[in-house]
C-alpha cells in the first residue's frame, strides 16, 4: 500500500496521501443536485479504492455495503427522497446517481504502516484532519455542491470550522455553511440499526433542512 501512494511530510511526520474517489465530471456538473459525501477516509484501502474509480464509476454497478448505502443516499437526493418501500425497489437506479455525486476523504492523510484503525471519535482523526483542513475545504468549495452528507463525519466537520471561526448556522443534526447545507449521517457501514430507520432519520433531517434554507431566503 506505502509503495502505491504518495507520501508527505507534514510537522516532522511523513504520511500517506489518501485520493478522493474520482469525479465524473460530466455526470456531477450536469446533475441538478450535486451531492458531495464527506467519510472520514473512505478511499485508504487500495481494495475500495480501485475499486470505486476503476469499476463502480464507469460501471454504475454498485458493489460493497460502505457504497451502496452512499449510492442510495444519492439517489434519494436527488429524486425528492421517496418514502423507504419505494425508495427499496429503486437499486438499479442508485448507480447512475451516485456517478453525479462526489466522494471527499475528510482526512486526506494516514500514517504509513499498519496502524490501528481509527474511528471519527478517536482524537487521532481530529488531529490529522487539522493538518490538511485548509486543503480539504478548498477542494470542498471547488466541487461546489448543493448538499453535503456527512457520513460520520459531522462533528469533526463541525469542530473543525468552529476551531477556524467558520460562521455556521447550525440547527438539529444540521448546519448551513456559505449557504451549504451539511447533513447529519451514520457512517455507511453503520449495523446495529435497520437501515428503514436510519433513512427515516436521514430524510427527517434532510428535510428540515430544505425548510430552514427556504424559510431564510
Amino acid at each position: 500500500m506505502a509503495a502505491q501512494r504518495d507520501k508527505i511530510t507534514i510537522n516532522g511526520k511523513q504520511l500517506l496521501l489518501v485520493p478522493d474517489g474520482e469525479v465524473d465530471k460530466g455526470e456531477y456538473a450536469s446533475a441538478k443536485i450535486r451531492v458531495v459525501h464527506v467519510l472520514k477516509e473512505a478511499t485508504k484501502c487500495s481494495g475500495l479504492g480501485q475499486a470505486l474509480q476503476e469499476t463502480i464509476r464507469p460501471s454504475g454497478t454498485v458493489k460493497w455495503r460502505l457504497w451502496k448505502v452512499t449510492a442510495r443516499r444519492s439517489y434519494a437526493i436527488q429524486n425528492r427522497l421517496p418514502e423507504w418501500d419505494e425508495l427499496k425497489m429503486k437499486t438499479k437506479e442508485y448507480g447512475q446517481a451516485f456517478k453525479a455525486s462526489a466522494i471527499l476523504n475528510l482526512n486526506d492523510t494516514i500514517p504509513p504502516g499498519g496502524k490501528p484503525r481509527y474511528t471519527s471519535k478517536d482524537k487521532e482523526v481530529l488531529a490529522l484532519a487539522r493538518l490538511r483542513w485548509l486543503n480539504r475545504k478548498k477542494r470542498l468549495m471547488a466541487l461546489s455542491p448543493s448538499v453535503v452528507v456527512c457520513g460520520g463525519s459531522y462533528q469533526l466537520i463541525r469542530t473543525l470550522l468552529s476551531e477556524c471561526d467558520e460562521k455556521c448556522e447550525e440547527k438539529e443534526k444540521f448546519f448551513l455553511w456559505k449557504g451549504i447545507p451539511f447533513i447529519h449521517a451514520m457512517h455507511p457501514s453503520f449495523r446495529g440499526k435497520y437501515h428503514s430507520e436510519e433513512y427515516a432519520e436521514f430524510r427527517h433531517r434532510y428535510m428540515a433542512a430544505k425548510r430552514w434554507i427556504y424559510k431564510t431566503l
